[in-house]
């Protein structure tokens, strides 16, 4: 929870900083936040942060795939 609290954070700065007030420049600042948390976290240690945010994109991927099928059908 920490984890994604600071990333929320740094995407915000990040909007501050361009001032520029839009999703795009927000998930910039998500995705940035999101490498900066990466590379810092403690060598060794595996944060459940990573991997939730990875099962939630693959669960999000999934659903949207699943939606273009059923579409098509």
């Amino acid at each position: 929870m920490t984890y994604l609290i600071l990333n929320l954070i740094f995407a915000g700065a990040w909007v501050l900083v361009n001032n520029e007030y839009s999703i795009i420049d927000f998930s910039v600042g998500f995705l940035l936040g999101l490498a900066c948390l990466w590379l810092i976290q403690p060598f060794g240690m595996d944060t459940a942060y990573f991997r939730r945010l990875k099962a939630a994109v693959v669960l999000l991927v999934y659903f949207h795939y699943e939606m273009m099928v059923s579409v098509c059908r």
